[in-house]
């Protein structure tokens, strides 16, 4: 807290003492009032605050007591400190009583009323303090009180959202508790088993599923120690109410508590019948399997990965659990895991994309096409095979056998357990020209944010007077010039140059002088007709372009607007009005009298300097012999 910040009442009938204590409040840095009765002490204490006061115990009208009691009922901030020549433990004891910090005995001693002001002022900052952090408590209490609501009103929000979703989504939901039994379903899973909801409700899972997959139902049973429950992408055989079997693929998550206790688990379940009968028309039909591999347009690639399973299975032995993360750690394994894989197969459009000569030129190791760029993304399938995962789908950059590189769409899909065909298949999308495509995108893109930053930069307008500024002028002048000649019309130009500008910006600061510019700017706007251009030629010089204007008529309007000018004022930081003038140039390119734009500045550049010289707040024009007139 700044010592200026504070301001100390003086109230005393003692001339003398109130010049004492006034001059030594003054000389420590402190703000000083004063009153020398009781009834001017009251009447400045009702108009102002203050943050202490030294009252004289003993004033012609009232008592000092009185006084500290009405500054502990009106003002109870500000610090109260007695003095008197009389002091009586009776007093002391009342005054301290009544809210007085302290009490002084005259005559005052400097060093101890130093000591009593400092204290008391120590006080006073204190209690600023506690007030603002009491203020600021109860803003953030109400800040956080309505985060409360509104997080309370989303996630109500949000509950309902979620149970529209999950009532209403098109695949099988359902809820099972601790002991197997499901408590609540979707309308899908109603629709799918064939029961109504009041019926579905209640039964076991052992109800649903066939007998084949007992093992599998147990583990989806939530346990309390939350090894249960938790089943990821498994593929089933379920019993409908009709008697009839459907194959659905499940997942499964468990369900929590506030306090993290095991509620049970939320099922979902795709049905995957349609797949399934594809998958095992496709095993009944190598040929047409092979025919398919073949002749397909997209390049597919028949992989075995037995030697990559064993080393993942050695891998999870020896302890491996997070993949992810291991192999993010150990680089060269990526490659060594993808060297193990070999290619038993490749189709016509595998062969061309690679640019090979024949098929036998890609069969072998994997590994012959990787490039350092598909590292992340062959880690990551390696993550998903590890983990169970049967499709995976991603970009990757590859290598053709002449060492161009290629951007494919890489999707492998791990067969079924039990299926005859046990490889991995492979196919390959060549979107190299698409990735081009995006990549041209991204570069013209990026060019045209060049080009639109070079026109900002070229802006016509001046950021302080928003005037238009000097190389607009000068792109206008030499256009209407243009016109003006080919037509044989007129073009007059007024210079303004702000008096004493430089002076004004010494004496009030720039702040000020920027202000002087966008009056007199906004005066010059004002009064601009339709066509006419009017511009901030460089720091206190506004120039007026008026095309079909003659001198005489530019002379008229270049009047008025000194006038204008001089009518205006602004004030300074203590409330004074500055006044601002101006002078002015005129010329006009009349009947050919000048032979281009350039003249026409000097000329009324000329016109200008006239007018500074002939006592300033003028406009001048120039005569056949250059002779000033005002």
């Amino acid at each position: 807290m700044q010592k200026d910040q504070y301001i100390v009442l003086v109230i005393d009938d003692d001339r003398a003492i109130v010049k004492l204590l006034s001059e030594f409040v003054s000389h420590k840095g402190y703000q000083v009032d004063t009153a020398m009765d009781g009834k001017e002490a009251i009447e400045k204490l009702s108009s102002h605050l203050y943050d202490l006061v030294i009252i004289d115990l003993n004033l012609p009208d009232l008592n000092g007591i009185e006084i500290v009691k009405w500054i502990n009922q009106n003002s109870p901030e500000t610090i109260s400190i007695i003095l008197s020549g009389h002091a009586t433990i009776e007093s002391t004891i009342e005054a301290i009583s009544l809210g007085a910090f302290d009490y002084l005995v005259k005559p005052v001693q400097l060093a101890k009323l130093n000591i009593v002001l400092s204290n008391g002022l120590e006080r006073r900052r204190m209690i600023r303090q506690n007030k603002k952090l009491i203020s600021d408590l109860q803003i953030a209490k109400k800040n956080l009180e309505a985060r409360v609501r509104q997080r309370t009103k989303e996630l109500r929000k949000s509950q309902q959202r979620f149970r529209s979703l999950y009532d209403n989504a098109p695949d099988v939901y359902y809820t099972v508790n601790t002991g197997g039994m499901i408590i609540d379903c979707n309308k899908m899973a109603c629709e799918f088993f064939g029961y109504p909801k009041s019926k579905f409700i209640g039964k076991h899972l052992l109800d649903l599923y066939t007998s084949d997959n007992f093992e599998l139902i147990a583990s989806m049973v939530p346990s309390v120690d939350g090894k249960g429950g938790v089943v990821r992408h498994q593929e089933v055989q379920v019993k409908r109410a009709d008697g009839s079997v459907a194959y659905v693929e499940i997942n499964t998550n468990l369900l929590f508590d506030e306090d993290g206790q095991v509620l049970g688990a939320l099922t979902l379940q795709r049905n995957i019948t349609a797949r399934k009968r594809a998958e095992d028309a496709l095993r009944e039909s190598e040929e047409r399997y092979r025919t398919i591999f073949r002749n397909a347009e997209v390049a597919l690639w028949e992989l075995d990965y037995r030697n990559l399973q064993q080393k993942i299975f050695e891998l999870r032995e020896s302890g491996v659990g997070n993949f992810k993360i291991y192999l993010k750690k150990h680089q060269d394994l990526v490659y060594e895991l993808a060297g193990l894989v070999k290619i038993v197969d490749v189709n016509d459009a595998a062969v061309k994309m690679m640019a090979a000569g024949s098929k036998e030129e890609l069969l072998g190791t994997a590994g012959t096409t990787l490039v350092p760029e598909v590292v992340p993304f062959l880690r990551e399938y390696l993550v998903s095979l590890a983990e169970g995962e049967k499709v995976y789908e991603s970009e990757a950059v590859l290598q053709t056998l002449k060492g161009d590189n290629i951007y494919g769409l890489v999707r492998f899909a791990v067969p079924s357990e039990g299926a005859r065909f046990q490889n991995l298949l492979l196919s390959i999308v060549d979107i190299t020209t698409r990735k081009e495509a995006e990549e041209e995108k991204d570069r013209l893109l990026e060019k045209l944010h060049e080009l639109n930053k070079q026109l900002e930069c070229l802006a016509i307008t001046d950021g302080l007077t928003q005037l238009y500024n000097h190389r607009f002028f000068m792109e206008s002048l030499n256009r209407e010039f243009s016109r003006a000649r080919r037509s044989s019309g007129t073009l007059a130009c007024l210079m303004a140059d702000i008096d004493n500008f430089k002076q004004f910006n010494d004496t009030y600061g720039h702040q000020k002088g920027d202000e002087i510019l966008r009056k007199v700017a906004s005066v010059l706007r004002k009064s601009r007709r339709g066509s006419d251009v009017v511009a901030r030629y460089g720091g206190e010089e506004f120039m007026l372009l008026l095309p079909d204007t003659d001198l005489k008529q530019a002379v008229k309007l270049g009047d008025k607007l000194r006038k204008k000018v001089e009518r205006t004022s602004i004030k300074s930081d203590k409330g004074k009005d500055l006044k601002v003038t101006v002078s002015l140039g005129a010329f006009a390119f009349e009947n050919d009298n000048i032979k281009d734009h350039r003249e026409l500045l000097r000329k009324v550049d000329q016109a200008l300097y006239l007018a500074k010289g002939s006592g300033k707040n003028r406009l001048c024009t120039l005569g056949n012999k250059m002779s000033a007139t005002a």
